[in-house]
């Protein structure tokens, strides 16, 4: 009642989700706000206006495999979850193929393992994880709030079907900032 939204502090422990501004029980009801047992604090939010780079996030867009045989590869993908052609071409390394599942929109993107290739592309494995925001103009948007808050970015990049911006995380996992082609 009448309290500022900077004023209501919440972190979501397991499926529950705690409130301390004014409420002394966490909103499942089993238990006093901060004693709830559920699992480890997951996250601590606090209410208010997110930042542009937290709100322009539309949801997963694509991972990228490298894989050993790209066509075995997608026929699996194709027959396990039901995915359709969405590109195909040739890199560097070898054949690539793009595969979108039809209702949740998400792509599986594989390309060849590149013998001796010093981007790490060796062996199989995991090559990007890719973030879906709406158009180029909120990617340009985003690569500027992210460079002016000190993280080191790449250039906007065009592919197929999409434009691009890379940035790395601490672990060393190359994250990707995908915008459709509205074609």
């Amino acid at each position: 009642m009448g309290e500022s939204s900077a004023a209501r502090v919440s972190a979501r422990v397991g499926g529950c989700q705690q409130v301390s501004a004014g409420v002394d029980r966490c909103r499942c009801g089993s238990a006093p706000v901060g004693t709830c047992r559920s699992t480890a604090v997951a996250a601590l939010v606090v209410a208010g206006p997110a930042p542009y780079h937290a709100r322009v996030i539309q949801g997963f867009s694509h991972i990228q495999l490298v894989v050993r045989d790209v066509a075995a590869s997608a026929a699996f993908y194709r027959g396990v979850l039901g995915m359709r052609d969405l590109a195909s071409g040739v890199l560097d390394s070898g054949p690539y193929a793009a595969l979108r599942h039809p209702t949740a929109g998400f792509v599986v993107g594989m390309q060849t393992a590149a013998p001796g290739d010093p981007s790490g592309t060796a062996t199989a494995g995991i090559d990007h994880l890719s973030f879906a925001v709406p158009d180029r103009a909120a990617l340009e948007l985003l690569r500027a709030d992210l460079a002016a808050g000190g993280f080191a970015v790449g250039e906007i990049f065009e592919e197929a079907v999409s434009h691009n911006m890379r940035l790395t995380d601490p672990d060393g996992l190359t994250i990707e900032l995908s915008a459709p082609k509205h074609v």
